[in-house]
């Protein structure tokens, strides 16, 4: 049976769950350790969700677009430390993007596959500085679970360059290296177990078109990326696996790739609200999916051509939001230095000098305390 594919939220709706959502934030706290191994075990994974996400204090650094295309960081405290918690923002310092229910429900989805007996391995396609395959493969090792993989795919340079109107593609914050990502996977002491897929998926889902998939989690965040991922991937998706979309509800492009494999394939199992973005399903029958696409294959989209990868600084800097302010503040004061010298220009030679002088005391950009009166 064909699934009937749901109709997006008005502006309005989700302008209303968002608020509904910070009234009811994910408490940011981990459970208190107890001498039994089941609640060590709980309260380590939740210490480890606490410092993938950076919530570890009383405040979080944020990095956010510019209405000038700039990205800039402030610091999060009080009550918007919740943005956080619920996965609303880009962390400056913290590994994952996707905060604390996410995580909370990833972490069922685990123990689950693991309790059952669901056959095959972990993969994350798309996925930032590692957050969250961190913690699928801490997951596993806590459950004893070492004879299953944890996949990272990823191109680790950001999003592709296809037109020159990708927002995303120009933001170097996005791009994160492989060698950084492998450096956490060893920092938090779970780098066994862990293969990695450099490169833009175009180039990489044929090298595993073989493996079993217990768990599949897409934030490929576009509608090429989504789709190619779940011709892909989701035909090995073993009954019982399940199938975790991160961008599902805010982004229309990566809905109208899942809504349309899911027709065409006749998927029916419903889909389950994680949080007020993120979705999944778990399969339920064996039959649903056509074969795994032939080597060469080119999802259907939108007429782009194949990804192409920007030339990127080694470490950009992120300024701070009041850095930017004094950046602008500095232009304006100098460009209307610049018009009074021009006007000081008509006056003969000692007064000119001396008009010049007082100029610069006043609009010196370097004073903190106001132009000289």
């Amino acid at each position: 049976m064909k699934a009937d594919a749901p109709q997006p939220p008005s502006r309005a709706a989700l302008r209303a769950e968002l608020e509904a959502a910070y009234a009811a934030a994910p408490v940011i706290a981990a459970p208190g350790p107890r001498p039994d191994g089941e609640a060590l075990r709980a309260a380590y994974l939740g210490v480890l969700k606490l410092c993938l996400c950076d919530l570890g204090g009383s405040s979080t650094m944020s990095v956010d677009r510019t209405p000038d295309g700039l990205v800039a960081s402030r610091e999060l405290v009080g009550g918007w430390v919740k943005t956080r918690a619920l996965g609303m923002d880009w962390p400056r310092t913290g590994l994952t993007m996707v905060g604390l229910d996410r995580l909370h429900d990833l972490q069922s989805c685990v123990e689950s596959v693991v309790r059952d007996g669901v056959e095959g391995d972990l993969i994350e396609a798309g996925t930032w500085r590692g957050g969250a395959s961190i913690f699928m493969r801490a997951t596993l090792d806590s459950l004893g679970a070492g004879d299953r993989t944890v996949w990272v795919a990823d191109s680790f340079q950001g999003f592709p360059a296809t037109t020159e109107e990708d927002e995303l593609a120009v933001v170097d914050f996005l791009a994160v290296s492989l060698e950084e990502v492998r450096e956490s996977f060893a920092r938090f002491g779970v780098e066994d177990g862990v293969r990695f897929l450099p490169g833009f998926f175009e180039e990489t889902m044929s090298c595993i078109e073989d493996r079993r998939w217990s768990i599949i989690r897409l934030d490929g965040d576009s509608y090429e990326a989504t789709r190619l991922t779940l011709e892909w991937l989701y035909p090995r998706l073993s009954v019982g696996g399940h199938l975790i979309v991160d961008d599902y509800e805010v982004l229309e492009e990566c809905r109208q790739a899942v809504d349309e494999f899911r027709g065409e394939q006749g998927i029916d199992e419903p889909l389950q609200r994680v949080d007020w973005t993120c979705v999944r399903w778990r399969r339920e029958r064996p039959s649903q999916s056509a074969p795994i696409p032939p080597p060469g294959f080119r999802s259907k989209g939108n007429g782009r051509t194949g990804p192409r990868a920007m030339k990127r600084p080694e470490s950009p800097r992120i300024p701070t939001v009041e850095e930017l302010e004094l950046v602008r503040e500095t232009v304006a004061l100098r460009e209307r230095l610049a018009i009074a010298e021009g006007g000081a220009r008509s006056l003969p030679g000692s007064d000119l000098r001396r008009a010049r002088a007082w100029l610069r005391r006043r609009f010196d950009p370097r004073r903190t305390s106001g132009p000289r009166r």
